[in-house]
């Protein structure tokens, strides 16, 4: 298993977890009984692979290990960073959201160059 694997591996997990609580939430609407948590766990069966899949999928060809944590990474810091910046200024709903994920895409777009592994030449896994 190379680092590129272990690392989409370890982000599908997050990604899946959270899929699973987004599609336990829309088939069971009451989130506070044990049929939820059944029903985030049995969606954890199907997201959980889907996202492994989605994040093989759409990676380029050539990808580096640390490319996807950078990316990752950037993308969340971006998004909270200016939400919490434009709430402090006043500025909310619909401006705020657009404003916040298209710095956060804008970052994680160009965020592989952030990479350590690659300025170095690679991982060594």
């Amino acid at each position: 298993m190379d680092a590129l694997r272990i690392e989409r591996l370890c982000w599908s997990l997050p990604l899946g977890g959270f899929l699973a609580v987004l599609v336990a939430g829309l088939v069971v609407p009451d989130p506070t009984g044990t049929l939820w948590v059944a029903g985030a766990l049995s969606a954890c069966l199907v997201t959980v692979p889907f996202s492994f899949w989605f994040l093989a999928r759409f990676e380029s060809p050539d990808a580096t290990a640390g490319d996807l944590t950078v990316q990752w990474t950037a993308l969340f810091t971006v998004v909270v960073s200016l939400n919490a910046l434009l709430n402090a200024v006043g500025v909310g709903g619909f401006a705020n959201n657009l404003v916040s994920f298209g710095g956060g895409y804008a970052a994680a777009s160009r965020a592989r160059r952030w990479n350590p592994l690659r300025r170095r030449g690679g991982a060594s896994a």
